[in-house]
């Protein structure tokens, strides 16, 4: 296949990885006809989520045609750890807003139940007192 362009060189690619084009727009994020829209180059925004998607891509060779496809093993594991971090991060981050999220929903039942008790202790004063706008008392 020719190498002299950023499209043949991430087709070449995805053709190395037995990986559509439509599967690999949908991972990055971006309509299925992106690879067959490429002209001259990819956007940056376009070329971080490779890079996520597909740490073990070379980048450079990508947009220059200069080195290997495929990073070398150092700088894959060192995108493999930074990738990690981030995961790990991010699931901290989740279990932390699920913890949260249940907390409250404990608090809004504990209060739902208070709330019944009242109604229950008050008996029909509790419609009347919510009707008229009064407090019981």
């Amino acid at each position: 296949m020719e190498n002299g362009t950023v499209k043949s060189r991430l087709i070449e690619y995805l053709e190395s990885k037995h990986l559509s084009k439509s599967d690999f727009s949908r991972k990055i994020g971006v309509s299925a006809s992106f690879v067959t829209s490429i002209r001259k180059s990819i956007q940056p925004d376009k070329i971080k989520s490779i890079a996520l998607y597909f740490p073990e891509l070379n980048i450079d060779w990508l947009l220059t045609g200069e080195g290997n496809m495929e990073k070398e093993n150092k700088e894959r594991s060192t995108n493999n750890l930074l990738i990690e971090e981030l995961r790990d991060n991010f699931s901290k981050k989740e279990e932390r807003f699920l913890s949260i999220i249940e907390s409250q929903q404990r608090t809004i039942e504990s209060m739902q139940r208070e709330k019944e008790k009242m109604a229950a202790l008050m008996g029909g004063h509790a419609t009347f007192a919510a009707a008229s706008g009064s407090d019981v008392g």
